[in-house]
């Protein structure tokens, strides 16, 4: 049992370690609120017996020393010192209270049995409690008044210890079901904690590789070009894309929309040449001539511009594209960021082979399951002290009880002035109990005491070298030099001034294995090697950054050559054709003609009225179109001209920094402050110590201080009850020397208490 516990501690530290070094692997996008954590069941119950601060009260006056580490140390490493007689003298000193007490005990059980014998033959003497005669002096009434109420006291303190007896008794089998439940508890909560830590486990390489995967996609994707770039570059790239796109939209627009117009404007023509063919005035001939040379404006069109949009957007596709920029970060393969995973994952393979969880659970559970197959042969053993504890219980009640009749028969029956052989039946009943309580007491009291004796070695022993230490702190000190795999330094190889006191302090406060195991000066100091963000940084010194060339000789002129000045739409001749021809309407006397000129006038404001509302607006979106490109364009010139290979490696360094520090950082708080939180470890010591202290210990110590309470009063009660028995017996004869009272002296006392 003791092998299989220390294997359990080994393995759950084991853990502990190797899963801290793992969570040095943690990302950038860790989610501390994400860490996975147990529900555990409370054993936070600290209550203990009823009558602890009197027992252990007691047993520091009968061991005040301090806890025997050498004595213990030096018995442990040499067994043959125990025959020493050096060795045995120390342990008899230290122990010097524990002996006195079990040598008073030895002789009140080699005495009682003699004195009780003694007592027997005086009794058949007719002398201790004797029925031949009383004789009576002047002081007979005061001192059966003395001896009655002496008794009455001595009797209240033997019922005040049965009592505690009886509830002592009680607790002890309370509080061993108690102990099985707390037990069951316990373990659940070592398992859970080892299930927890799996899950902790698998969440920091989780984490870990997700940051991998967030940096290497932000070295990928636009964020580092971003960063690389002056003016947001590769924002620009795509931004003079959409711009040149939108352009060559606009223009087409246009060109349709014109075609359109023009269409209308022939038309217009042709309708007014077929209505004036029968007109063979000079107005018609001069009208015909004029619509031959009147034409819509068309200065906006400009080919020499679509060319030039239409070269620019080749160049963006052929010359400008963003893969070319992404080429910078091309040689940040060579940084291996990758290999973060190969290591977490190497981790995860040595450390599943090295401790199998499966294999941990299956241990705690076989101990767990052992204990509850000797719960059968506790539960036998319980049910055996329940009824020996019972039984000494009711002795001392039956002593009691005798004392309580004796004390009030005794005084019922009795009358002052009556002659000791002529008390009454029931003052002789009386007198009789006060004798056969007496009897018992000395007929069991040497048993009881036997069993104080045993339980006071066993429990003031058990307090003293376990539970007074542990409670202090010592025995967490010292079990390492008695149980050697205790010793976690040695046993898991690390480097720090840590105690098993000083893991348990550590725990009791919740903290991490970092802390608690002092990591940094052993595993710790590799990790926090690892965590250190010079030492990816500095890899890109290493790496040949090759800057593209984005742009072509032609590609700024291209921009510049886009002019605007002549993207206009002069409206001035169609506005002195309409006039024109409300004019000669007016003027002329040909109502055919008159008609023909105003509908052409009213065709031509509709076609004026559709270029100023639908073209000129989309003039305007072109020329504001232009300016952002040649804007744009401006700036990538800028950028082309700010690329270098020095800037380069600087930006990439920092941004580089900027990704991987706030993960590193993360990393660090996950394994120092967030993984392996062993509270719950902390808590399972503190229930042990429940158990075994304050349930078990503290119960049996007190049951055999009540009772060896009631042995030490049997000896008074004993003794007065004979005496006392005596003034209730009736005398066979009366007294030869008997004197004369008067009535007065001899009802000095109340009836009740004349005894």
């Amino acid at each position: 049992m003791r092998h299989g516990m220390v294997a359990v501690l080994r393995a759950i530290a084991g853990f502990w370690i190797l899963g801290g070094y793992l969570a040095a692997e943690q990302n950038t996008a860790c989610n501390l609120q994400d860490m996975p954590s147990a529900n555990y069941s409370d054993l936070s119950d600290k209550t203990t017996s009823f009558m602890a601060n009197l027992v252990n009260g007691f047993l520091s006056v009968i061991q005040p020393q301090a806890f025997p580490a050498g004595l213990i140390e030096q018995a442990v490493r040499n067994m043959s010192i125990l025959r020493s007689d050096k060795y045995i003298q120390q342990v008899l000193a230290y122990g010097i209270g524990f002996v006195v007490c079990a040598v008073i005990g030895l002789l009140y059980i080699l005495l009682m049995p003699i004195v009780g014998s003694v007592i027997a033959c005086c009794r058949f003497a007719g002398k201790c409690g004797g029925e031949i005669y009383q004789e009576q002096t002047h002081s007979i009434l005061k001192e059966r008044r003395n001896l009655y109420w002496s008794t009455a006291i001595i009797t209240i303190f033997l019922l005040v210890g049965n009592i505690c007896m009886f509830e002592s008794t009680w607790e002890f089998r309370a509080r061993l079901d108690q102990s099985q439940i707390k037990l069951n508890n316990t373990f659940d909560n070592i398992k859970a904690f080892l299930r927890i830590l799996d899950k902790q486990f698998q969440h920091v390489g989780d984490q870990s590789s997700n940051m991998v995967d967030n940096v290497e996609k932000n070295i990928k994707g636009p964020a580092l070009l971003n960063h690389i770039l002056p003016n947001d570059g590769v924002a620009d790239l795509d931004r003079l894309k959409v711009a040149v796109d939108e352009l060559m939209t606009l223009q087409k627009d246009l060109n349709n929309k014109m075609a359109d117009e023009k269409t209308n404007f022939n038309n217009l023509k042709s309708r007014i040449t077929n209505d004036l063919t029968q007109c063979v005035t000079s107005d018609c001939d001069n009208l015909r001539t004029n619509l031959e040379t009147t034409n819509l404006p068309s200065d906006f069109t400009n080919t020499d511009m679509e060319n030039k949009l239409t070269t620019v957007r080749d160049q963006l596709e052929a010359s400008i594209s963003t893969d070319k920029l992404r080429d910078i970060t091309n040689n940040l393969d060579a940084l291996n960021l990758n290999n973060i995973k190969t290591q977490i994952s190497q981790k995860v393979n040595d450390i599943s082979q090295k401790l199998n969880m499966n294999q941990l659970l299956g241990r705690v559970e076989n101990l767990q399951n052992n204990i509850q197959l000797k719960r059968r042969e506790v539960d036998r053993a319980e049910s055996i002290r329940w009824g020996v504890s019972v039984s000494m219980c009711l002795v001392v009640l039956l002593v009691v009880l005798c004392n309580v009749l004796g004390l009030i028969l005794g005084p019922l029956g009795l009358k002052p002035t009556q002659e000791p052989r002529e008390r009454s039946n029931v003052a002789n009943c009386g007198g009789i109990i006060l004798i056969i309580g007496a009897s018992l007491s000395v007929l069991v009291s040497w048993l009881l005491m036997l069993a104080v004796t045993l339980l006071f070695l066993l429990g003031g022993n058990v307090h003293t070298l376990v539970c007074k230490p542990w409670s202090s702190g010592e025995l967490l000190q010292f079990a390492p030099t008695v149980i050697p795999q205790l010793d976690l330094g040695k046993t898991l190889n690390l480097k720090g001034n840590f105690t098993l006191s000083s893991i348990y302090s550590e725990c009791g406060e919740n903290k991490s294995l970092w802390s608690t195991l002092q990591l940094e000066k052993s595993y710790g100091s590799q990790i926090n090697q690892y965590l250190k963000i010079d030492q990816h940084i500095k890899k890109i010194d290493d790496i040949n950054f090759n800057v593209p060339q984005i742009f072509d000789k032609e590609f700024k002129s291209n921009l510049q050559n886009i002019q605007t000045d002549r993207l206009t739409i002069d409206t001035t001749q169609l506005d002195d054709t309409i006039k024109n021809f409300r004019d000669q309407a007016t003027a002329s006397n040909e109502p055919i003609f008159q008609e023909v000129l105003n509908r052409a006038a009213d065709d031509l404001t509709k076609i004026k009225t559709s270029i100023t509302m639908s073209i000129n607006p989309k003039l305007e979106d072109v020329i504001k179109t232009i300016k952002v490109i040649k804007e744009v364009g401006n700036t990538l010139v800028d950028t082309q001209n700010a690329l270098n290979t020095k800037d380069i490696k600087d930006k990439i360094k920092k941004f580089l920094q900027s990704q991987l520090s706030p993960g590193l950082d993360c990393i660090g708080r996950l394994m120092k402050v967030e993984f392996g939180r062993c509270g719950a470890l902390a808590e399972v010591v503190d229930s042990a110590q429940t158990i075994l202290c304050l349930y078990l210990v503290a119960s049996l110590n007190a049951f055999w201080f009540s009772l060896g309470w009631c042995a030490i009063f049997f000896i008074p009660s004993i003794i007065l009850s004979v005496k006392l028995a005596k003034h209730y017996r009736r005398m066979k004869y009366a007294d030869i020397t008997k004197k004369e009272y008067s009535s007065k002296e001899m009802q000095q006392s109340p009836r009740a208490v004349s005894t």
